[in-house]
């Protein structure tokens, strides 16, 4: 693990999630370098569902 990387703490709810990431930059938590690009074409199998996916598109 990049040592400067920091670990994400646990949550108790969906709030103190929220909350933590309205206070912290996600550059600190994850390592971009090594992300990949999924197409939506890729995903187009999945079946719809009733969770919450938190993201953004560029």
């Amino acid at each position: 693990m990049n040592p400067l990387i920091k670990s994400i703490p646990e949550f108790l709810n969906h709030e103190e999630e929220v909350a933590f990431w309205e206070q912290n930059d996600t550059c600190d938590y994850f390592d971009f370098s090594k992300s990949i690009r999924v197409d939506k074409v890729a995903m187009s199998n999945l079946s719809p569902t009733s969770l919450l996916v938190a993201g953004h598109s560029d």
